[in-house]
């Protein structure tokens, strides 16, 4: 990211920490997503990701989510319509969340990001859009390198499991122990630490 950035300063652009939303589509889809969220800012949660490698498992998810809702706090899933499946296992399990997954369009899905107290998720676009709002998160990384594509200034919040053929960017594997070794505990630790909930 720094790279990115260094680019824009023969253009005098300011690259500060937060990106703003302020077209007028951007600002429709804000007031229209804080309609449908309510008042207290969510915890949004992205258990998809396009490669399947990088997916932390819905098992785990479900476990983190319950976990949230037993600490009243409100949960939102966001993800593609391809993701929905996933966010419906979630909702199966833990029925008291909103699933957004497949129900927004871009903006809307910025809009919602803006609002979160915290973004829970695996090494995905609405994750890094989630860092360019200057949002918190607790992200998930399974075969890519946080040091090369990690949340920007955010890398003390990433979990993830070293291993030999680490970082191996494949979005085949037979073993996922990058990821696999990543447990609820460790998310639900570095989830309370990072929103600060008790």
């Amino acid at each position: 990211d720094d790279r990115m950035r260094a680019l824009l300063a023969p253009m005098e652009v300011n690259t500060g920490p937060a990106a703003e939303a302020c077209d007028p589509i951007q600002v429709a889809a804000a007031t229209s997503m804080a309609t449908v969220l309510g008042t207290d800012p969510p915890i949004v949660v992205i258990p998809g990701a396009r490669w399947n490698t990088k997916r932390w498992d819905i098992d785990r998810y479900i476990a983190v989510v319950r976990q949230l809702r037993h600490a009243r706090q409100p949960v939102v899933l966001i993800g593609s319509p391809d993701e929905k499946p996933l966010c419906d296992q979630i909702v199966g399990a833990v029925p008291d969340v909103l699933n957004l997954a497949g129900q927004t369009n871009l903006a809307e899905m910025v809009a919602v990001l803006a609002r979160a107290k915290l973004v829970l998720g695996n090494d995905s676009g609405p994750l890094h859009v989630a860092v360019a709002l200057n949002r918190p998160i607790v992200a998930i990384y399974g075969p890519t390198d946080p040091e090369f594509v990690g949340p920007y200034g955010q890398l003390d919040h990433v979990l993830r499991h070293d291993v030999p053929c680490h970082p191996c960017r494949r979005r085949e594997c037979d073993h996922h122990s990058c990821r696999q070794c990543v447990t609820v505990e460790m998310v639900w630790d570095k989830t309370r630490q990072v929103s600060r909930l008790r």
